[in-house]
This record gives C-alpha cells, structure tokens and sequence, in this order.
C-alpha cells in the first residue's frame, strides 16, 4: 500500500485533482502496480510468485485497490472543501492511506457520509 500512497501524494503534489485520481489510478495504474509487484516478488522471492501471483491477479485484489484509491481520493476532496490544496497534502503525507478517509472525517465532521464503493465502480475497473 505505502507504492499507493506514494504515487497518490507524488500526483496530487503535482497538481492533479483528487477528482480525477480514481480515473487516472484506475484499471492502467492498478494493472501496472500488479505487474510492478510481480516483477519484484520475481527478483527478490522467486520461490513465493507461484503463491502470490494468482492473489495480485484475482478480480477481488483489483477490487480493493481501486476502492483504497477511490476512498483515499475522496478524502482528500472532502479535506480540500476546509483546507488548502498544500495542507491537505501536508496532512495526507502523515498518515497510512488507508487512514486518509477516518482523517477525513475527524477534520471535517460537518460533512455527510458518502460511500464511495459503488458496484458498477468495482465492475468498471475489474473488467
């Protein structure tokens, strides 16, 4: 999670919108990490990919991580709405991400809860 976080905070630092991230990390993104992970396990733990490859490459695996960026994005837009684009990166940095949406919350608790794990979401990307 800690490659997810990083490319996160490396594209908003950047200037992307939180609005777009779910686009932007979607099924590219989410597949190129995959095959980032599987390169890495081949290099290092060869004697592990036969375990871990069919886990990185299932539908339910792409499924998290589409919903941990989702959530995360979203986060970071609801913070956004009370703090600048450089506090809000500045308070995401200090946090694992998959902390980012109970941050959220804390920081903004006027704000209504919102799920943003939709089903057609989760069918869009694991396709």
């Amino acid at each position: 999670m800690d490659d997810i976080e990083d490319e996160l905070l490396a594209m908003m630092k950047g200037g992307m919108h939180a609005r777009n991230a779910p686009g932007q990390l979607s099924s590219v993104y989410v597949s190129g990490f995959i095959e980032d992970e599987l390169w890495y396990v081949e290099q290092n733990h060869p004697e592990t990919l036969k375990i871990i490859e069919p886990v990185l490459k299932s539908k339910e695996f792409r499924v998290d991580i589409f919903k941990k960026v989702s959530d995360a994005a979203y986060a970071y837009r609801r913070i956004t709405d009370s703090f600048t684009h450089e506090e809000a990166v500045a308070l995401l940095a200090f946090e694992p991400l998959q902390q980012w949406p109970k941050l959220a919350k804390r920081l903004t608790p006027h704000e209504e809860e919102s799920d943003s794990s939709d089903e057609e979401t989760k069918l869009k990307i694991a396709a």
